[in-house]
């Protein structure tokens, strides 16, 4: 009987523990499994999320791009692809004409079509980069998605140009109309290496599918790849993987690999980012290996011990029949205490010498198996009461060792969550809103932490509303003290001041409640007016009375806020003086006028100056018809007979009537640049005269600056190159265009450098620099050469100017270039300068707005 009763005891408590610990490790083998697959999925995820972080970028600065510069437009595009490897291409396509309505232009053009719509698609599908126009985007989905969506796409895979990519699009609108997309290409290759080399027991691997279901790699069936759809597979598991795949489901299914047949359990995580997901396929027999191992490994213990304790008790019943009942009593009531989840009871060993071994043996087997239970539930409760630096410290093996590591990782993620937090609410009590978030965590965790950084960001907003309000009211407390001082040190001001202030009634006869004191510059005290023996009517002269009470009339019918006119007075003694009245009414609630306020100054020595001033001008200005009419005509009666020499030199130069020997070349050819000389020296006086006579034509334009800079550049460079000299130029990566007159722009820039290359000795240098500064374009031409004194560069913009005759002499020219220059520069409301150090070099600046 006690023996099998010992047998009965030992046979079901070693089943249950057995069910139970190979249970946990099996639940345990797939948590293992779906976290791998998890792991993967948010890797590939975080790289597609930065990839429509680029495309949005990309529209976001195409929406607010005003330049309508295609070439920098490009230059970004390039710029982007280099410096993200990853990614295989980036573009922008606009609609016809969307970009800058100038699409005829670049037909055919690289990174157009042939319509010249701006469609560059900057690429390196195989190997270089290099600049293509898109294809296929009237059919394609990665322009017609965000077409008809007006929303950001991610593509399914699909084949371009012979490679497998996914594109990643956003719309770029403009006034809540599509003009285009911004996007950028991304291989499926690399997802493919980083898939290939998941090792997952012996020969578990991993794939991915899109969102359809097709799947986009595999390690084995490479001919699968972008063709084979998991949806076509004829089994209902498939069809449910397939559905959570669509709805960005987690999961797993048991089911026969398709590509060889075995058991396997297939775990697969959605990427949130295109709703692709990531599949891990583990043969279930290698997954579970380990827990099968565990099972037979505590079957076998579990048989030796039955077997060993029956024997034991066997023997034991034949001869002893009371410490036998003792021992199984004590087994009864471990076996008991496990069955309800107490680990800690233990058998007694005060009985007799033979039987104490096996009390003790089964003592040995509980505290094998409890003691991990135990620092289990020690450091559970430990995290539970907020001891969060608890770990499992047991030195354990085997499966216990997994286990024990899985909970250490949960308790240092938990860990570090809750520091991390603990941090900004600490912040936060510290009115310290600016510390973030930055452990998230996952599931409920993110949810709290997520709640957290809101809380933080709505308190930082507030805040900072909060102390914005506080310095506004701070800065009124100081200007309202300030105000007051003002207003007494105002009062002082105007005694002491040529201004009379006035308060007038609104009546016909303009009847004073207040005037300065100074009014006695008039010859008039205050009480003159304020008795009431003399209006202010009284003392405006006559012939402007009339035109006076009209414009007061005027402002009290129209209720004008102010206004100001000039009138002539009559000072006591008679005398006739001019004044400036400015004046301002004040308002009832219903918006009538009640009563004038203002100041009056004497302004007669002004009128005085004005008079003379338009005699003067009017003498000068007769004087400078004359002049420009005197200069346009000597100006076209030499130019006549100066072609005339021009052309004569030139055809005796081409020898048609005869051959002339070396010096008459030479001489000839003095005469024919001469002539061109003075030519250009007669246009120049022809410009300058136009431009004082208001005849100058002015033809603004749109213009790329870059292209007129190269132009300059270009024209200038053999000049340069023949006097030795390095013509260099320096300018901003984008400058984007200018309004301006393309022709005068190029004809200032064509004196400045000439003039440059002229002062500049054999291997100096001169440069020409272009920047944009706060909505002007800051053009520049330096040179190394001799400089110039600084008491005459105030001279050096005149017309007929030289910095000395003895320039004049050594380098030619008639002074006009830089007068002409400056012309230029005024009339595109420029301002132009110079910074000169003799010896050392000169630098003239000049500025023109951007529009």
């Amino acid at each position: 009987m006690i023996f099998l009763g010992v047998f009965l005891v030992l046979a079901s408590s070693s089943a249950v523990i057995i069910s139970t610990v190979t249970e946990q490790q099996e639940d345990l083998a797939y948590k293992q499994s779906s976290r791998m697959a998890q792991s993967y999925a948010n890797e590939i995820d975080a790289d597609m999320r930065s990839y429509m972080t680029i495309a949005k970028t990309l529209s976001k600065t195409m929406e607010n791009y005003e330049s309508s510069n295609r070439t920098e437009v490009n230059q970004m595009l390039k710029d982007t692809l280099i410096n993200n490897p990853k990614l295989v291409g980036t573009y922008v396509a606009f609609e016809p004409n969307a970009f800058d309505n100038n699409d005829s232009y670049y037909a055919n053009k690289t990174g157009h079509d042939s319509t010249g719509r701006f469609i560059p698609y900057w690429n390196k599908l195989h190997g270089n980069v290099t600049l293509d126009p898109l294809q296929d985007y009237d059919t394609l989905n990665y322009y017609q998605l965000p077409k008809i969506t007006k929303s950001e796409v991610v593509t399914e895979p699909y084949m371009y140009q012979g490679k497998m990519i996914v594109s990643f699009v956003s719309p770029i609108i403009e006034d809540g109309e599509f003009i285009g997309i911004a996007g950028t290409d991304a291989t499926i290759k690399y997802i493919e290496k980083m898939l290939g080399k998941v090792e997952v027991f012996d020969s578990g691997y991993a794939f991915m599918v899109s969102r359809s279901g097709t799947i986009m790699t595999h390690p084995d069936k490479k001919e699968w790849t972008g063709k084979k759809n998991i949806g076509v597979i004829d089994s209902p598991r498939f069809s449910k993987m397939k559905n959570d795949i669509q709805n960005g489901t987690p999961g797993h299914i048991e089911t026969l690999d398709p590509s060889t047949g075995n058991k396997v359990v297939m775990f697969y995580e959605p990427i949130k980012t295109g709703n692709f997901a990531v599949v891990l396929t583990v043969p279930k027999n290698e997954m579970l290996a380990g827990v099968f191992a565990l099972g037979d490994r505590l079957i076998i213990i579990s048989i030796i011990s039955i077997i060993f304790m029956s024997g034991i008790a066997y023997l034991i019943a034949r001869s002893v029949s009371s410490p036998i009942d003792k021992i199984v009593d004590d087994f009864k009531n471990i076996t008991e205490d496990v069955i309800n989840g107490k680990l800690d009871t233990r058998a007694e060993t005060d009985i007799q010498i033979d039987f104490r071994p096996i009390p003790e043996g089964l003592n040995k087997i509980m505290r094998t198996v409890s003691s991990p239970v135990q620092e289990t539930v020690n450091v559970t409760k430990q995290l539970s009461n907020g001891n969060l630096g608890a770990r499992y410290n047991l030195d354990v093996k085997g499966d216990f060792k997994q286990f024990s590591d899985s909970l250490n990782m949960f308790a240092e993620s938990l860990e570090n969550i809750i520091d991390d937090s603990n941090t900004v609410l600490t912040a936060i009590q510290n009115e310290d809103f600016t510390r973030r978030v930055r452990v998230y965590g996952n599931g409920d965790f993110k949810t709290l932490t997520c709640g957290i950084e809101n809380t933080r960001q709505s308190l930082y907003e507030i805040t900072s509303k909060y102390k914005k309000v506080s310095e506004d009211l701070r800065e009124y407390t100081k200007e309202l003290k300030k105000s007051n001082q003002l207003r007494n040190e105002l009062a002082k001001i105007i005694e002491s001041s040529p201004v009379i202030a006035f308060l007038w009634n609104k009546d016909d006869s303009c009847s004073v409640n207040y005037v300065s004191n100074n009014v006695d510059q008039f010859g008039y005290d205050p009480d003159d007016f304020l008795s009431g023996s003399l209006n202010y009517a009284d003392i405006i002269h006559p012939d402007d009375l009339e035109n006076v009470k009209e414009k007061t009339v005027e402002t009290i019918t129209n209720c004008l806020e102010e206004f100001n006119h000039e009138y002539r007075i009559l000072t006591k003694n008679g005398e006739v003086r001019w004044v400036d009245e400015r004046t301002s009414s004040d308002f009832d609630e219903n918006g009538n006028v009640t009563y004038l306020r203002g100041i009056v100054i004497d302004v007669t020595d002004k009128k005085q100056a004005e008079h003379a001033l338009i005699e003067a001008k009017m003498i000068a200005e007769s004087a400078n018809r004359t002049k420009n009419e005197f200069l346009a005509n000597v100006s076209h009666e030499l130019r006549t007979p100066l072609n005339s020499i021009i052309g004569f030199s030139e055809l005796m130069l081409t020898e048609r009537r005869g051959e002339l020997n070396e010096y008459q070349k030479h001489y000839l050819n003095n005469v024919k640049n001469s002539g061109y000389h003075l030519l250009s020296l007669i246009n120049k006086i022809l410009d300058i005269s136009k431009i004082e006579a208001g005849k100058m034509d002015y033809n603004p334009q749109n213009l790329p600056i870059i292209d007129l800079v190269n132009d300059v550049s270009n024209t200038m460079h053999p000049q340069a190159l023949n006097k030795n000299i390095e013509l260099e130029t320096i300018t901003d990566k984008y400058l984007g265009n200018i309004y301006a007159d393309e022709n005068k722009l190029k004809e200032a820039l064509y004196n400045l450098v000439t003039n440059a290359i002229k002062f500049t000795p054999e291997r100096g240098k001169v440069t020409l620099q272009v920047n944009k500064l706060d909505g002007n374009i800051r053009f520049a031409v330096k040179d190394t050469g001799i400089g110039i004194p600084e008491d005459k560069q105030s001279d050096l913009f005149k017309p007929f100017t030289q910095i000395d005759t003895s320039a004049s002499r050594e380098y030619g020219g008639a002074g006009l270039g830089l007068a002409l220059v400056k012309k230029f520069v005024e009339m595109h409301n420029g301002r132009i300068w110079i910074e000169s150090e003799v010896n050392k070099g000169t630098a003239i600046y000049f500025t023109i707005p951007v529009k």
